[in-house]
């Protein structure tokens, strides 16, 4: 997880955009299957629209 969230930040920072909270959905937790090889975690940063950037 850290190796993702830093590339995701370096992303944000590159490309200048601004974000929000960091969320987590976990799609396969070990509430559903015990093995970490079967985990799967959507990380999450939604972006704030700026001023200068028309909505699409």
């Amino acid at each position: 997880m850290g190796t993702v969230t830093a590339q995701i930040g370096a992303h944000l920072v590159e490309h200048g955009l601004e974000a929000g909270p960091m969320m987590n959905i976990y799609r396969v937790s070990p509430a559903q299957d015990p093995d970490p090889e079967a985990w799967v975690t959507d990380v999450v940063f939604p972006l704030i629209q700026s001023d200068d950037i028309p909505a699409t």
